[in-house]
């Protein structure tokens, strides 16, 4: 008991009882126990025993747990309505419009090319531009510098038109206060790392540095994850960018004259007594500068030794680094400290927090504290509405028979409608497209737009309803769908970018609310917009002691984790020893708040989830099976029933599941989570309803070519 292990043993040798410790307000002595009375057991019993207690039966089936367990919690078998749908892996065909909309989406809603001066100008957001909508929006969560970070001292900075701290920073280094740094980006997966340093340093330079700088930048994602090639790429790109003068695909003499220094030592010792004149000589010339142009330090540094008299700084940006696993994270870093060290330049790498965090442990990074800067990201809702206004613009302006990314004149007026509507919608106060992006992306705008292409392809997304008509206002039910399965008939957490918060976890004791006690014990008490951490080790007591689900908390933090409904302190994005404590994000309030009590997401989720009872789980099925059948036949009220049965069917079991749990776990008084849902779930089936009623055309009925 003072260990706080789950399932201790006593013996003496010949006699075995296994037994548990904990069940809240029971004495222990009136556990159930397992009692092995003669080691003749293991002979005479071998399957028996094997099946208890051999190690895979312990730690991959846990079968103590199941041995032990209250008749009330043991013996539950699991059972998985998608198994028996016939349909499971159906996909949707894309909208009427997708082939019109797709080159639109992949060209103007994805990375900014840099070299696309008139896009990057229309369309990238600094923080000048947007920190006043984060001062009022007090439903976003703020993306600042983690606990972790200011630890060791990382500073934030606001993105103005020249990159604040940051662009100061490096112009330090170009007039020569600063001859020689390494400096750090720090920001979130997806945030625009990438995007604002092309910017700050090819698209719209600080003065100085577009005066008094050379850039190089050197872009690792299409370089394998080998440690030789990672090396030799980043040399090789710094070489050939400082080659201005094309001096490495140039005569012996310029050659001998850039490295004039090694050229006139060989002189003196490999070269002396030779004839110059003479084949000795030039073969013995030929393989020392071949040996000095192979040696990428040093080449790189008598190239930006030309550079520097022409009173010209060299800057340099490896980026993607974060690409990499550990190992080759830190390498890269190695890199960059020795390219700083070989001749005097700024080196400018960015990293995710994370990584970050797995270095600093080993102290790799010690010597970049004082030269990290940390970047947020932009506000989506406004990342959104410039690239719309941008598109809408090409669209009336541009040349469009000349475009490869723009529609046929035959779609020209629906897709031109189409965006006209995404703006009104991304416009609105409570815009659920606007919400749920920002939600879910939680400053991953990467995210945010590979969501948002989806959405406007989707089947589920009716540009053809939408444009016909002169405004239309996206309904959240239009809104999950496309994000949920954009392309699939039926839900699947594991094809998802969305998560399903009622899944059950573990298969041996596992709940399906124990994802929304972790959002509740988060958000209860907490300022929403900046929310604090807490604990883990506090997070998993009632977990532990009350719920025994120790597994099962493990595995709901590791999926939340890793789809952004939290996040740690060191931003780590899987679950393991390291996560110290951890806070709700924007989209794990809008999945408590909005999503967990959708119709729309119960439905689908019921599909994906598995159920405890045979008897749900067989109704869910049928009732899948028939949603798929109206589909084909083309029966739109129909299939709507069905759905709101499916979702119906789900929340009643929920509500059961929670019922029980509360008496047997002897769960402190006070409000369930099914009881909001089935609340809202009976006003939203009365809005669904109606609205069906009011959209789908009545079915016709012929007898002999006559409509009767």
């Amino acid at each position: 008991m003072d260990l706080g292990a789950d399932f201790p043993a006593i013996s003496n040798g010949h006699e075995w009882i296994f037994f548990r410790v904990y069940q809240t307000s029971k004495d222990w002595r009136e556990l159930r126990a397992f009692v092995i009375f003669d080691l003749k057991y293991f002979a005479e019993s071998f399957t028996d025993a094997h099946n208890k207690f051999s190690y895979t039966a312990i730690i991959d089936e846990s079968s103590l747990r199941r041995l032990l367990l209250d008749t009330a919690l043991a013996h539950r078998e699991l059972f998985y309505p998608k198994d028996k749908i016939s349909a499971y892996d159906a996909t949707v065909d894309s909208n009427n419009y997708a082939s019109s909309l797709r080159p639109i989406a992949e060209r103007y809603f994805g990375t900014i090319d840099a070299a696309d001066f008139e896009f990057m100008e229309s369309c990238y957001v600094s923080d000048r531009e947007y920190d006043l909508a984060f001062t009022h929006a007090t439903r976003h969560i703020e993306d600042a510098v983690t606990p972790f970070l200011s630890e060791f001292k990382i500073r934030d900075f606001l993105d103005n038109q020249h990159g604040g701290g940051f662009g100061k920073r490096v112009s330090k280094n170009v007039v020569g206060i600063r001859p020689a740094d390494v400096i750090v980006l720090f920001g979130g997966k997806g945030v625009g790392k990438s995007t604002f340093l092309r910017r700050l340093l090819l698209h719209k330079p600080p003065h100085l540095l577009q005066k008094n700088g050379v850039v190089v930048m050197v872009d690792l994602i299409d370089t394998p994850p080998d440690a030789d090639e990672i090396r030799k790429f980043i040399w090789n790109e710094i070489a050939t960018v400082l080659d201005v003068d094309n001096i490495l695909s140039g005569s012996r003499d310029d050659l001998c004259a850039l490295f004039a220094d090694r050229y006139e030592q060989a002189r003196n010792q490999d070269l002396y007594g030779i004839d110059e004149r003479s084949e000795a000589f030039n073969l013995r010339l030929n393989a020392l500068i071949k040996e000095w142009k192979a040696d990428y330090p040093y080449m790189t540094r008598c190239l930006a030794e030309r550079i520097r008299a022409r009173h010209k700084a060299v800057v340099i940006n490896v980026d993607n680094t974060d690409q990499y696993d550990e190992p080759l994270q830190e390498l890269c870093f190695s890199i960059a400290r020795s390219i700083a060290s070989a001749f005097p330049c700024v080196v400018i790498i960015s990293m995710r927090e994370e990584r970050f965090y797995a270095s600093s442990i080993k102290g790799v990074l010690d010597a970049y504290q004082n030269s990290g800067f940390h970047i947020t990201s932009p506000e989506p809702r406004e990342v959104f509405l410039r690239r719309i206004r941008y598109v809408r613009e090409l669209l009336d302006e541009g040349d469009i028979e000349s475009s490869a990314h723009f529609p046929a004149r035959t779609d020209l007026e629906a897709v031109s409608n189409f965006f006209r509507i995404l703006d009104e919608n991304f416009r609105l106060p409570a815009s659920h497209l606007a919400n749920f992006l920002a939600a879910c992306s939680h400053g991953n705008i990467r995210l945010a737009l590979e969501l948002f292409r989806g959405f406007v392809v989707s089947g589920y997304t009716n540009v053809r309803e939408m444009t016909a008509s002169r405004s239309w206002t996206l309904q959240m039910h239009q809104v999950i769908k496309p994000f949920m399965i954009p392309k699939r008939f039926f839900y699947s957490e594991s094809l998802s970018k969305i998560p399903n918060v009622f899944q059950l976890r573990s298969k041996i004791h596992g709940s399906h609310f124990t994802a929304l006690r972790i959002l509740d014990m988060l958000i209860s008490g907490s300022d929403k917009r900046n929310p604090p951490f807490v604990p883990i080790a506090k997070l998993a007591m009632p977990f532990i002691e009350v719920f025994a689900m120790r597994e099962d908390f493990q595995l709901n933090i590791d999926v939340l984790l890793k789809h952004g409904l939290i996040e740690s302190n060191n931003r780590l994005e899987t679950f393991s020893e390291e996560v110290d404590s951890l806070r709700v994000t924007t989209y794990g309030l809008f999945a408590f708040n909005v999503l967990a009590r959708d119709f729309t997401y119960l439905e689908l989720a019921a599909e994906d989830s598995a159920i405890w009872d045979l008897a749900v789980a067989n109704e869910i099925t049928e009732l899948s099976n028939d949603e798929y059948r109206h589909f084909l036949d083309f029966e739109a009220m129909e299939r709507v029933e069905v759905r709101l049965r499916r979702a119906e069917v789900f929340l009643k079991y929920l509500a059961a599941e929670e019922e029980r749990e509360r008496q047997l776990f002897h769960a402190a008084p006070g409000g369930l989570f099914t009881d909001s849902m089935q609340q809202a779930f009976a006003s939203e089936r009365k809005a669904v309803l109606r609205s069906a009623r009011r959209n789908v055309p009545k079915k016709r009925y012929f007898r002999y070519g006559e409509e009767l």
